[in-house]
C-alpha cells in the first residue's frame, strides 16, 4: 500500500491554498497600505519640514522688517531729531552733553527695552563722530570715517545711510564680530535722520544674534516643533557660515565654538545645501549635513534687503521616516500574526474537509484491496462533505449487496453451465448416435431400394412370362414346370422383399423414435437457452457473450424442430407407402401361393391353366405396378435419410459448437468466480 506524503496529503495543500490565496491579496494589500503610508508619512515628514522652514523664514524675514520699520519710524521721531540736534550741537566733553545725554537717553532706552538688547548709535552725518551710545561701548565718541570701525559692518552701515538722500531709507549689515561689543557677533540696522529736508545724522542698531537664535530654536525649546532628537535649523549666510547656534552646541569638538559657546560666524557649512541655498533655490530632498548624516533638508533663501541668507530645516532620515520604521514592524507583526491566525484557521477548515477526504480514501483503499466488510464511520454532516459520505456509504452498502447477489447468480449460472454441459454433451452424443443411425438407414434404404429396383425387374420378367404363358399355355408340362419354378422364384423374392419392407417398416419406426427423441432434445435446449438467456441478463455485462450463445441455441433448437417436422412429415409418407407395400406384397405371396398351387394342380387341370396364367398374368401387372410404386417411394424415402443425414450432421456440428460455447461460458464463470472471491463481503 503507497503511502500519501505528508507534503501531498489533501490537508496540507488546502492549508497551502487557503495560505496562498488569504495571504497574497493581504500582502499585495500591506504593501500597497505601507507604500501609501510610506509616501503618506514621507510626504508628511517632508511637510513638516517645509512648513517650520517657511514659518521661521516668515519670522525671521519679519524680525528684521519690523527692525527695519521700527528704526526707520525712530529716525523720522521728533525726539530722535531733536536729540540729534542737540547732540551736534553740544561738544561731547561739555556739561551741557550730559544734560542732553541724560534727556533723550530714556526714550532711546526704552526703544530697546521694548524691542530688544542692543545699542543704539547716534552717528553726525557730517564728521561720522558718534555722539550717543545707549551702552557707551569702546565705539562711543568714535569716528566711523577715520577710525578703524570705519571698515566694519558699523562702519559700512553709516556710509550707505549717509550716501542716500530717501528719508525712509534703512540697510542693514551682516553680523560681524565687533571688538567694541566685547568681540561679539553683531548686525546692524540703519536709518538716516532728517531735520526737515536737512540730513543731520543716522540712527545705528547695533543687535545681537540672541532673538534670532531664540525664534530658531524656538527659545531652545526644539521638540514642540517636532523635529525629534536630531533635527534642528540652521540660517547660513552668504560666508557659508552660521547665524545661529546649532542645537548640537554641547557636542562641537572645535575649540574656539567650545571657547566661544557659540557656533555663529564660527562654524562654516559648506555642503550641497548651503551652495544650493546660497544660489537662491528652494527644494526638500535628502542630502548629507554637515556631519555626513542622511538627512531630510528643507531650504530656501530668505528674502532680506542687504542680507543674502538660507535657512534650511533638516532630521535625520532614520528620525523622520521612524513612523515608517514602525508601520513596517508593525505590517510585519500583522502580516505574521494573520499569518498565524490564518494557518490556525486553515487547519481547522482543512481538518474539516480533509479528515472525512482521509477516512474515504482509507475505505477507498481497503475496498480496492477487495475488502467489502469495512463501514464507512459515521459523519453528522449535512453540508457536501456529509451528502458525500452517506452517498459513499450508500454505494457501499449497494456494491456489498450486489457482490452478494453477482455471487450467487454466478454460483447458479456455474451450475446451470455445468447442467448445460452434461445435457449438451448427452445431446452431442445421442446427435452423433441418431447421426451413425440415419447413415445406417440411409444405407439399408438403398439397399431395399436396390432390392426393390431388382423385384420390379423381375416383376416385369414374370409379367412377361405370365403373358408369354397365355400364348402358349398349350405348351403343356414344360411351361407348366417353368412356371412352377417361376413360381417358386417369384416366392422367395417376394420372401426377400417381405422381410426388407418389414426390416424398412422397423428402420421408419426407430427413426421415427430417434425423431422424437432429437425433438425433445431441441425443446430441452430451447428451455435451457431461454433459461440461459435470463442468467445472462442478470449478469449483466459479464453475460452479454453467454446471451448471444443462449440465442444461438434457440436458433438451432428452432431449426432442428422445424427439420424434425418436414422429416416426420416424410417418415409419414414412407410408413404409409411402406404400409401399402407390405399389404401388396402379403397379397403377391398369396397369389404365388395360388399361383403356385394352380401350377401344382395344372398337371390335372391344365384345362384351367389358360384361365389362371390370365389371373397370374394380371396379378403380375399388378405387382408390376406396385413394385413401380415401391421403387418411387424408396427413391423418395432414400432422399429424405440424405436430408436427415445432413440435418444430423449440422446438428452433430451445432451441438459441438454449443458445447465449446458452454465450455467457454463455463470457464468465464469460473473467472467470475475468481474475480468474486477478491471480495470479502
Amino acid at each position: 500500500m503507497k503511502k500519501i506524503n505528508l507534503l501531498n496529503g489533501l490537508r496540507t495543500k488546502l492549508i497551502i491554498y487557503f495560505l496562498i490565496i488569504a495571504m497574497v491579496p493581504s500582502a499585495i494589500i500591506a504593501a500597497l497600505s505601507y507604500n501609501n503610508s510610506r509616501k503618506s508619512l514621507k510626504q508628511q515628514a517632508i511637510d513638516e519640514l517645509t512648513v517650520l522652514r517657511n514659518e521661521k523664514k516668515h519670522d525671521i524675514e519679519d524680525y528684521f522688517k519690523s527692525g527695519k520699520s521700527r528704526i526707520s519710524y525712530m529716525a523720522q521721531e521728533p525726539t530722535v531729531v531733536e536729540a540729534m540736534t542737540k547732540l551736534i550741537q553740544t561738544p561731547i566733553n561739555s556739561t551741557d552733553y550730559n544734560n542732553v545725554y541724560n534727556k533723550y537717553n530714556p526714550t532711546f532706552t526704552n526703544f530697546i527695552n521694548r524691542m530688544e538688547k542692543g545699542d543704539i548709535l547716534l552717528v553726525d552725518c557730517k564728521t561720522g563722530s558718534v555722539l550717543y551710545s545707549t551702552l557707551k561701548e569702546q565705539d562711543y565718541g568714535a569716528n566711523l570715517l577715520t577710525d578703524s570701525y570705519k571698515n566694519t559692518n558699523v562702519g559700512r552701515a553709516f556710509q550707505s545711510c549717509k550716501n542716500s538722500n530717501d528719508k525712509n531709507f534703512t540697510t542693514i549689515t551682516d553680523y560681524e564680530f565687533y571688538a567694541p561689543s566685547s568681540n561679539k557677533p553683531i548686525a546692524c540696522i540703519a536709518a538716516p535722520i532728517f531735520n526737515g529736508d536737512e540730513k543731520v545724522g543716522v540712527l545705528i542698531f547695533k543687535l545681537g544674534p540672541e532673538r534670532i537664535d531664540e525664534i530658531i530654536s524656538n527659545n531652545n525649546n526644539w521638540k514642540d516643533m517636532n523635529l525629534g532628537k536630531t533635527g534642528e535649523i540652521l540660517l547660513i549666510g552668504s560666508d557659508y557660515k552660521l547665524r545661529n547656534n546649532t542645537r548640537f552646541l554641547n557636542n562641537e569638538t572645535d575649540e574656539k565654538i567650545k571657547v566661544a559657546k557659540s557656533t555663529i560666524l564660527l562654524k562654516e557649512i559648506k555642503t550641497k545645501v548651503a551652495e544650493d541655498v546660497l544660489a537662491g533655490k528652494t527644494n526638500v530632498d535628502t542630502y548629507f549635513d554637515y556631519n555626513n548624516n542622511k538627512c531630510i533638508i528643507a531650504y530656501t533663501p530668505l528674502n532680506i534687503d542687504g542680507l543674502r541668507w538660507g535657512i534650511s530645516v533638516k532630521i535625520d532620515e532614520n528620525e523622520a521616516f521612524s513612523p515608517i520604521n514602525k508601520l513596517q514592524n508593525l505590517m510585519f507583526i500583522v502580516l505574521i500574526a494573520a499569518a498565524l491566525a490564518i494557518i490556525a484557521i486553515s487547519f481547522a477548515i482543512a481538518s474539516n474537509i480533509a479528515c472525512p477526504m482521509i477516512k474515504m480514501s482509507k475505505v477507498a483503499r481497503r475496498i480496492s484491496e477487495g475488502d467489502l466488510t469495512v463501514k464507512m464511520p459515521e459523519e453528522k454532516r449535512s453540508d457536501e462533505i456529509g451528502i458525500l459520505i452517506n452517498s459513499f456509504s450508500n454505494m457501499l452498502e449497494q456494491l456489498r449487496k450486489q457482490t452478494k447477489e453477482i455471487t450467487n447468480v454466478v454460483n447458479v449460472i456455474a451450475a446451470s453451465v455445468s447442467e448445460i454441459t452434461v445435457s449438451l454433451t448427452q445431446v452431442t452424443s445421442g446427435a452423433a448416435q441418431t447421426s451413425s443411425a440415419v447413415s445406417e438407414t440411409t444405407a439399408t434404404v438403398e439397399e431395399v431400394k436396390q432390392t426393390v429396383h431388382v423385384s420390379s425387374e423381375k416383376t416385369k420378367s414374370v409379367s412377361n412370362t405370365a403373358k408369354q404363358s397365355v400364348q402358349i399355355s398349350g405348351a403343356g408340362v414344360k411351361a407348366t414346370e417353368e412356371t412352377i419354378d417361376g413360381m417358386n422364384e417369384i416366392n422367395s423374392q417376394m420372401q426377400k422383399i417381405a422381410e426388407s419392407i418389414l426390416a424398412l417398416s422397423e428402420q421408419s419406426q426407430n427413426i421415427s423414435d430417434i425423431i422424437e427423441s432429437v425433438e425433445n432434445i431441441s425443446e430441452q435446449s430451447n428451455i435451457l437457452a431461454v433459461n440461459a438467456s435470463i442468467e445472462a441478463a442478470k449478469a449483466g455485462e459479464q453475460g452479454k457473450g453467454f446471451s448471444i450463445v443462449a440465442q444461438e441455441i434457440r436458433n438451432l433448437a428452432d431449426q432442428s424442430k422445424q427439420g424434425i417436422r418436414h422429416v416426420r412429415n416424410i417418415l409419414k409418407d414412407i410408413q404409409k407407402a411402406t404400409n401399402t407395400a407390405v399389404m401388396t406384397t402379403e397379397k403377391g405371396i398369396k397369389l404365388v401361393e395360388i399361383g403356385m398351387n394352380k401350377a401344382s394342380e395344372a398337371g390335372n387341370a391344365i384345362e384351367k391353366l389358360m384361365d389362371n396364367i390370365t389371373i397370374s398374368a394380371q396379378s403380375a401387372v399388378q405387382i408390376e405396378a406396385s413394385s413401380q410404386q415401391q421403387l418411387i417411394g424408396m427413391d423418395q424415402v432414400a432422399i429424405a435419410m440424405e436430408g436427415i443425414n445432413e440435418a444430423s450432421i449440422q446438428n452433430v456440428d451445432s451441438m459441438k459448437q454449443l458445447e465449446e460455447a458452454t465450455n467457454n461460458l463455463q470457464e468465464m464463470g469460473e473467472r467470475l468466480k475468481e474475480l468474486i472471491k477478491q471480495y470479502n463481503v
